[in-house]
């Protein structure tokens, strides 16, 4: 898993390390420290991560779809779009 990816998710977000902290409930080192894999990803930090993260990113991604795509490295906004205007598609298709 790449964790340089935590940075960008986290910037699209529009979140700096500070504002990231206390909604993640923790200090803005540990933030800095596991975006530079200095500290060891735990399960409930990146769920905790994708729920704030998505949050911000797009209303309607969930946690799931976020890890989903975070373990793939996908973006999730990318994703999103793509998925909306081939959903669109469909729909005027039928």
């Amino acid at each position: 898993m790449d964790i340089g990816y935590l940075r960008e998710t986290r910037k699209k977000a529009d979140l700096t390390q500070e504002e990231m902290a206390p909604l993640m409930q923790a200090s803005r080192p540990t933030i800095s420290k596991l975006e530079n894999g200095e500290r060891a990803l735990k399960a409930d930090d990146l769920i905790r991560w994708l729920q704030v993260t998505s949050a911000q990113m797009s209303k309607n991604t969930t946690a799931l779809e976020a890890g989903i795509a975070f373990v793939n490295g996908v973006d999730i906004v990318v994703l999103a779009d793509m998925l909306t205007k081939f959903v669109g598609g469909f729909i005027k298709f039928l």
